[in-house]
């Protein structure tokens, strides 16, 4: 199948060829490069097109911040992102706190031995 653009289509004779052999006998081994942008790779792989999903979702997370709605608070919604003993604010302010103190020591006993 010609789709029109070499690099998709370099990709599709180098996968088919690497089927060839799959269980034993002379194995392949094959190197592809692809020089496409993340569009075309995206159709390569037939994932669907999704920026205008993901600007709608953007728009209207946006928009229920601006609102002030619950749950879209920055610390509620990077909550996710946050490690388990990093949940509440004082104990990041304590982790933030250990690591400046422990630099800071160290840095202090590099200037006593100098």
């Amino acid at each position: 199948r010609d789709s029109g653009n070499d690099a998709i289509d370099t990709a599709m004779v180098a996968a088919t060829a690497s089927q060839a052999a799959p269980f034993g006998g002379d194995a392949m081994k094959i190197n592809v490069t692809m020089e496409t942008t993340p569009a075309e790779f995206r159709e390569f792989l037939g994932l669907p097109e999704v920026h205008e999903f993901q600007a709608e979702m953007i728009d209207r997370i946006r928009e229920q911040m601006q609102a002030g709605v619950e749950g879209f608070d920055p610390l509620t919604m990077m909550r996710p992102f946050i490690a388990p003993n990093l949940q509440s604010m004082e104990s990041m302010q304590r982790a933030f706190w250990n690591g400046i103190s422990a630099v800071a020591g160290a840095a202090g006993d590099r200037k006593r031995e100098d």
